[in-house]
């Protein structure tokens, strides 16, 4: 029994380096270093995305719409569809009184 728990405690010990290495992106240089943006920036673009978001969602009128958000450098991209062209512009609109929205990259789609 205690080689069994020697192998499994190692494994462990093996595998948590492992996977903060795969959560820091240490096998890229580091988390957001291929797209040439710190971790300060990713975290900060992933709040702004989470704060339209949740803006969005919590809309009335857009309940119903399958509408995604991504953000680079404070530019958010709105991608997906929406009931009417007057939706679409208002998801931007929404999307652009978010604190630390620098501009507002529409894809989305009327269905």
């Amino acid at each position: 029994m205690a080689p069994l728990r020697i192998l499994l405690v190692t494994s462990l010990l093996l595998l948590g380096g492992c996977a903060s290495a795969i959560i820091s992106g240490g096998a890229h240089g580091g988390y957001g270093a291929e797209e040439g943006r710190s971790r300060t920036e990713v975290s900060h673009d992933a709040a702004i995305s989470a704060r339209v978001d949740a803006r969005l969602v919590n809309d009335r009128r857009l309940g119903g719409s399958d509408i995604r958000v991504t953000t680079r450098r404070g530019v958010v991209t709105l991608a997906g569809t929406v009931a009417s062209r007057a939706l679409a512009q208002r998801a931007v609109k929404l999307a652009a009184g978010v604190a630390g929205v620098r501009r507002v990259v529409s894809h989305l789609r009327v269905r």
